[in-house]
């Protein structure tokens, strides 16, 4: 039941799930609704980092949870020097649209 990033605030992290589940909830339009349940391997807070915007859902675990963390620097790094992670991360920024 841990927020781990919430919807509007700014994102400065980006994080890989290596154990656990969280879930992913948007309000739009005044509602809240279930978005995506995410497990190991996935990851989540890209967006925030790719765009320079706020972040676009909240995310809470939903049982006990493992987080890989980046910062904003280590991000843009890993992306610059990656051209495979860059591609994978855009590829999933745009299929979350």
């Amino acid at each position: 039941g841990v927020e781990i990033i919430r919807q509007g605030d700014e994102g400065d992290e980006f994080f890989l799930i290596g154990e656990g589940m969280v879930g992913v909830r948007m309000v739009k339009n005044g509602s809240e609704r279930h978005v995506a349940d995410l497990g190991p391997g996935q990851f989540f807070g890209e967006a925030a980092l790719i765009t320079g915007e706020p972040r676009n859902a909240t995310v809470v675990a939903k049982e006990e949870t493992l987080l890989y963390v980046l910062d904003k620097h280590t991000f843009k790094t890993a992306l610059d020097s990656s051209a495979t992670f860059k591609e994978q991360l855009i590829n999933v920024y745009f299929s979350r649209q």
